[in-house]
């Protein structure tokens, strides 16, 4: 089980902890989705034992979605090893209904730290995955990225309490970037807009919410086989 900590709230059941001020682990307690103009309570597509899905606030693209642990974790190199299989099997879920309603997708994750958020916003681990061959090759090159061979060996980083950002691509090849002093909030939503032709500001889920996005991949990988 895993120790609380100076941010967790408490153990809502089994070895599910939450954190006071964290939106995801709010919404998982109260099982509301609460955003302005929204036109259902709730986002949850599929879940597991241990992590759900859901579309993310404001998609960049229709069926961009995140994975997020039920339980308070900082990054995915942080899960434990025993709910490792049901994550992987996840994942390769959530890869296959995105192929089948839109295009394979990439992956990609804000890696935080105890102190740090690396360029991302909020300290609950969610895991991006966007319906669109894009390169983050190039963007994530200025941040000390390398490749990666496995994507349990994002423990390490996490081991060491050390922020990261990671990459999947559509071919499966997999990166990850640690030296990220410099880089900017949402650096993740900024270089995908960037690349897809999306205008500055939009990329910003704290100034809008592309409330067309959001109710489309809802209502489409509602009706999806989770199966």
């Amino acid at each position: 089980m895993k120790p609380k900590t100076s941010f967790d709230a408490g153990k809502d059941s089994g070895d599910i902890i939450r954190s006071v001020n964290c939106p995801f682990c709010q919404e998982f307690s109260t099982g509301r989705f609460d955003c302005d103009d929204t036109i259902f309570t709730s986002r949850f597509l599929a879940e597991t034992e241990h992590f759900s899905v859901v579309p993310d606030i404001s998609p960049l693209v229709p069926g961009h979605v995140m994975i997020l642990p039920k339980s308070h974790q900082r990054s995915f190199g942080a899960v434990p090893l025993e709910q490792s299989d049901e994550f992987s099997e996840l994942v390769a879920l959530v890869k296959r209904v995105l192929t089948e309603c839109y295009e394979r997708p990439i992956v990609l994750e804000h890696g935080t730290n105890s102190l740090s958020v690396g360029g991302g916003c909020v300290s609950h681990a969610h895991l991006h995955f966007m319906p669109k061959a894009v390169d983050f090759r190039p963007a994530l090159s200025k941040y000390g990225m390398s490749p990666l061979s496995r994507f349990e060996d994002l423990r390490s980083w996490a081991d060491q309490d050390r922020s990261y950002v990671f990459f999947g691509a559509v071919d499966g090849e997999m990166y990850v970037a640690d030296q990220l002093f410099g880089i900017p909030r949402q650096f993740i939503r900024i270089e995908f807009a960037r690349a897809i032709g999306l205008p500055d500001p939009l990329w910003n889920w704290r100034e809008h919410i592309l409330l067309e996005n959001l109710e489309s991949t809802f209502n489409t990988l509602s009706k999806a086989s989770w199966k």
